[in-house]
């Protein structure tokens, strides 16, 4: 029976913990949710390692609907710990556009599953020292998304030369009103 319950010291409950996942972890992306991974290898809160912090906002629906993501998020992970890494901080976050009546086990793994072996092979690799960042596969299939520096990063003219068909919206709308 104790196999059926999501303990205590595999969630994370204190406010200093999320900020340093969001502050120093990789963020890893899905087609319906993001995820923050902190490796913290000193922790020994833990005996399993492992923890999971969840940040379902108001955004995403009523309370009914957001205790059902948090639901279905806490059953992927409890189902799947054997995969989880040791000394691992992980936060999900839903997508502004995920549609809370949709989310089902199948969908959260079809997600999430590939992420775990990923987050098991970049296993102690520090995200601040200029090591390779690794990319989430969409699940429809459409390919990887960047999550690092490469995604915001819009591409470049060759040197000298302008880009001809790129026009940024503040710079149009100056234009128009000839404010400058």
């Amino acid at each position: 029976m104790s196999s059926l319950v999501f303990p205590r010291h595999n969630r994370l409950v204190r406010r200093p913990d999320y900020l340093a996942c969001y502050d120093k972890g990789r963020r890893l992306f899905t087609k319906h949710f993001v995820l923050f991974v902190l490796f913290d290898l000193d922790r020994t809160a833990s005996p399993e390692g492992w923890r999971l912090g969840l940040a379902v906002t108001r955004k995403t629906g009523s309370a009914v609907q957001r205790n059902r993501v948090k639901r279905v998020l806490r059953e992927f992970f409890r189902l799947h710990r054997a995969l989880m890494p040791g000394d691992v901080d992980v936060i999900v976050v839903p997508k502004r556009h995920l549609k809370p009546e949709r989310v089902t086990l199948a969908l959260v793994t079809q997600e999430l599953l590939p992420l775990l072996p990923e987050l098991r092979a970049h296993h102690g690799a520090d995200d601040r020292t200029g090591a390779p960042r690794p990319e989430a596969a969409v699940a429809d299939g459409s390919g990887p998304v960047p999550s690092g520096p490469e995604a915001a990063t819009p591409p470049t003219a060759p040197p000298g030369t302008a880009p001809t068909d790129e026009v940024r919206p503040d710079t149009a709308r100056e234009a128009e009103t000839g404010a400058q």
